[in-house]
């Protein structure tokens, strides 16, 4: 072998380490990224995973509950109880 192969082998060697080193960077500088994060309309425990995508439509509007009487919104009269 002559040194010039030895050479251009070392330096793409080192070219694929520094690609990978990169991409180490760039996952962990990703994971360690504070991700945007929103509070919870309410307690977890208190509402049910079916409900979210409910109270996320209504933009979570306290008044709008797991017993809140849906068919009422539609009906041809209003409600006595949600007036």
């Amino acid at each position: 072998m002559t040194v010039t192969a030895v050479t251009r082998r070392t330096y793409r060697l080192g070219a694929l380490g520094a690609v990978f080193l990169a991409m180490a960077g760039v996952t962990a500088g990703w994971q360690l990224w504070p991700q945007q994060s929103r509070p919870p309309s309410a307690p977890a425990s208190t509402v049910p995973s079916w409900f979210r995508p409910i109270a996320h439509y209504y933009r979570n509007n306290p008044r709008i509950t797991p017993q809140f009487d849906f068919a009422s919104i539609y009906g041809g009269r209003p409600s006595s109880s949600h007036r």
